[in-house]
This record gives C-alpha cells, structure tokens and sequence, in this order.
C-alpha cells in the first residue's frame, strides 16, 4: 500500500486494526474510522457473484499480467498491481479518480485521497466488501463486521439476469413497445421500438436506444419518430410484482413537456 511516509515495511492488516503500530523511528499508522469518500468510492454491487470473488484475488493486474503485488479498485473491481510492483494502480487511480483500493494480500483498504488506510470495523461499504473478500480469501467472514454488512446487503438489489427482453405495456398511455436490455453490454444496451395509436386512428412509431447503468439502475434513452421528433425517458429499471419496470419521466424537450411515465414488461 502506497504510503505518504517513505518507508519501505511489511505489516498484517490485523495487526494494524488491532492496535496503533509505530514504524521505523516512531512513524504511526492510525486506520481511519471514517472516510469521506468511502460511500461512493466503494461499490459493493460490483462484486462479482460469491463463487467468483476467489477468482478475483487471483486475477493478474490487468495491465502487466503481475501476479504477487497486486490490488483491486473498490469502484470497478479492476486489478492492477502495486507500487512494488509497476504502480498501475496508481495510474489507474490518476486516469479515473477512483481512489480507495483494496490489497490482495492481505485485504487492507487504503484512500489514495486521504492517503490512509481505512478501518472496515466502521465504514458499511468497506465492511461490506472486506467480508465478501475475507470469505473469498479465507473461506469464512471478517469478524466483527455482522451488523454493517447486513445492513449494506439489505440495499443491494440482485444481480440483472444476462438479457431482459419482451412486449412492454405503459399504464399512461396507449404505447406498446418491444424493447431489449443486454445490462452487461457498454452502451448503448438498451434498443427497440414503441408504437403509439393515435386519436385519429393512425399509428406512431419509435425508434430506441438507450443506456442502462447496471450498477444504479439508471435508465436514459431515447425514442425517435420516424419524422426525426424525439420523446426521452429518464428514470429506473426496477423489479415491481415480479415484472420489469420503467419508472421515471417521458418528456418533450422542444415544448417543456413531462410526465410521470411507468412501462411494464407484460
């Protein structure tokens, strides 16, 4: 783990956690019990599934095939290996701004902004993702930890399955759509088409293509006239009685209109 002081030292994460530790001529380490950008920089929803998390401690660096100085990017989980290694994490952290890592070794946390290592005992986040490591690693949980990482688990929503597609039905309006979402795919991973029946009895059609973050959830796209006119929806992809559901906003952008819009999957 990189650190703001230039020594070069071997500890146990445990020990460290356990009580203060003095290094060289009295240099302390004092893990954080709060960090302040622990919420957002650490991404528990993208963990990958239980029985793939060993494999990720033993994943090479990713940009050098390193395989004994190696950390994981608590953001996007990408590995790369350490400063006594090539430094790309520190790079990967330089090109992304993603700036808490975690170390393969020995599963310490440390914020390359508050360049501190971090106590998981007191961070949700942190904890979460220590314990999931700590079984991948060790084959049972991280002490100490229970209460924080079951309350983190209660906000993750399960994992999207690999495609979502089929006749959606709105409930505001006369819209049928046929609609795909590949979650795992860059954007865009959202396409289809939509047709509207008019009052005069004629039929509009859509065009769509949009983006679904598989983390958050968020879903922008838009739905193209074949006259070029353009309608966006901006809201959620959320599971509700056991049906996939848009739920958001449908608006015009060239005349200020919005509505609170929800599309079901049928």
């Amino acid at each position: 783990m990189p650190l703001s002081h230039p020594l070069s030292v071997n500890i146990d994460y445990n020990d460290i956690l356990e009580k203060d530790t003095l290094l060289g001529d009295g240099f302390q380490i004092m893990p954080k019990k709060d960090c302040p950008h622990s919420q957002k920089e650490v991404q528990p929803q993208r963990l990958p599934a239980a029985n793939e998390v060993a494999d990720l401690l033993r994943k090479p660096c990713s940009l050098c095939n390193e395989l004994d100085e190696n950390m994981i990017c608590a953001f996007c989980m990408t590995v790369c290996c350490g400063r006594h290694a090539r430094s790309h994490m520190i790079k990967h952290h330089e090109r992304t701004n993603h700036c808490i890592v975690i170390g393969v070794q020995d599963l310490s946390f440390w914020c390359y902004k508050c360049e501190a290592y971090l106590d998981p005992t007191y961070m949700p986040e942190v904890a979460y993702v220590y314990n999931e490591l700590h079984l991948g690693k060790f084959n049972e949980p991280a002490p100490g930890v229970e209460r924080m990482v079951e309350s983190v688990a209660q906000t993750i929503e399960p994992d999207l399955p690999r495609h979502i597609s089929g006749l959606w039905a709105s409930n505001s309006n006369p819209l049928r759509w046929t609609v795909a979402i590949v979650p795992r795919d860059p954007h865009p991973n959202v396409f289809g088409s939509g047709l509207e029946r008019n009052s005069d009895g004629t039929f509009t059609q859509y065009i769509i293509r949009g983006n679904l973050d598989n983390v958050t959830r968020n879903v922008e796209f838009i739905a193209k006239e074949i006259n070029g006119n353009i309608r966006k929806f901006e809201g959620k992809l959320k599971l509700e009685d056991n049906a996939w559901t848009f739920r958001g906003t449908w608006a015009i952008p060239e005349i200020g209109f919005a509505e609170e819009f929800v599309l079901q999957m049928m």
